[in-house]
């Protein structure tokens, strides 16, 4: 999954970043009225890892 969000921020720069925002407030929301917190936890996972392999990228994708 973290490959396919590498793909969309070729043709979306910004949008990880973006979506990992989304995700810790909807993370933090979701902790504050003691749901389960899996699923919110996972997504953001998957966006931190796939901003962390397009940072340390050698050709930045960022400059495309």
């Amino acid at each position: 999954m973290a490959l396919d969000w590498i793909m969309n921020e070729q043709e979306s720069p910004e949008i990880i970043f973006q979506k990992l925002q989304i995700a810790l407030r909807e993370q933090e929301e979701v902790r504050k009225t003691g749901q389960e917190l899996k699923f919110y936890k996972e997504k953001k996972d998957i966006l931190s890892l796939a901003l962390s392999q397009i940072d340390s990228d050698p050709v930045n994708f960022h400059g495309i």
